[in-house]
């Protein structure tokens, strides 16, 4: 089998359908993380990029930028808006009948 392996900027619209999978794989999830992630990569916090096997998304990588995002809870030593940013990187699995791959 034969693979499109891209990575590109996630736009709002693979945000949407990255959280509304993760959430059907785990409903028990909060569903304000998906406002919060949106919101801060919205804001610059952070950015999303997409890894993509043709048009299934097979993984994420967060580059986290400001200690005022939530998800670095104002640790500097992880994220300080200038020379340090935290990366959060997930590999996923694919469902078929979304076109997607989550895990």
């Amino acid at each position: 089998m034969k693979h499109d392996i891209t990575i590109r900027p996630a736009s709002r619209e693979d945000l949407d359908r990255i959280w509304d999978n993760d959430f059907e794989q785990h409903p028990h999830w909060p569903r304000e993380w998906k406002e919060r992630f949106v919101r801060e990569n919205e804001a610059g916090m952070c950015k999303t990029f997409g890894i993509f096997d043709g048009e299934a998304a097979i993984g994420t990588c967060t580059l986290i930028f400001s200690p005022a995002s939530e998800q670095v809870g104002g640790r500097a030593e992880l994220a300080n808006g200038t020379t340090i940013a935290n990366a959060r990187c997930a590999s996923t699995r694919y469902t078929k009948s979304k076109g997607m791959c989550r895990g």
